[in-house]
């Protein structure tokens, strides 16, 4: 698939973030272990970058959404910088998307409905960060009897501390590798007003 290749270029057509709710679920079907995991970017006021994975919780027409608590790295940073990116990568089908955007936190009536589609454990995990966060680092030891004593209780509201970003991107570039082994092929969209603009790039 070269860059004049037409059948490659209509492939990936239409709203990108479609074409990436669409991966996802290819990437499910091909049992690539989690496909939600990706990297999520973010940088400091001062231009410090972090990365992390974290699980995507949702993607719909104009963004990705994730989960975190407060006090975190990435909470502190999307305050001072709302710049963001994020990668997912599915090594068995040779595929990636990145997307360059804004980070925002969104409503509590979304974080509450996202709060309750958790499983026990990660609701557990939200109020870990809730009853220890912000203090000296916990080791396990300490960690492990508040996370047992909240994955009894399973409190169905979400801590004070747990929040939900949607990452709304105005560039995603999709690459993958085609089946006759050819070179790979990378298209970026980048958002232009109400629509998008889409244009082959070099792998």
């Amino acid at each position: 698939m070269m860059a004049n290749d037409d059948g490659a270029f209509n492939a990936v057509s239409g709203p990108p973030l479609e074409l990436l709710a669409g991966w996802l679920a290819e990437a499910a079907a091909a049992g690539a272990g989690d496909p939600r995991c990706f990297t999520l970017a973010t940088a400091s006021a001062d231009g410090t970058p972090h990365a992390r994975t974290v699980l995507a919780t949702g993607v719909d027409d104009t963004s990705v959404r994730f989960t975190t608590s407060r006090p975190s790295v990435k909470t502190a940073d999307l305050a001072e910088n709302p710049r963001a990116a994020g990668v997912f990568h599915w090594p068995t089908l040779t595929r990636q998307v990145t997307l360059h955007g804004h980070a925002a936190e969104l409503p509590p009536d979304e974080v509450r409905a996202a709060y309750a589609r958790r499983s026990p454990q990660l609701r557990a995990l939200a109020w870990v960060y809730e009853e220890l966060g912000g203090r000296a680092p916990a080791g396990p030891g300490e960690v492990r009897p508040v996370f047992a004593r909240h994955l009894e209780l399973d409190p169905q509201a979400p801590p004070p501390s747990w929040t939900t970003f949607a990452l709304r991107p105005d560039r995603v570039e999709v690459w993958w590798m085609p089946d006759d082994a050819g070179p790979p092929s990378r298209v970026r969209f980048d958002r232009v007003g109400g629509g998008w603009t889409r244009r082959f790039v070099l792998p």
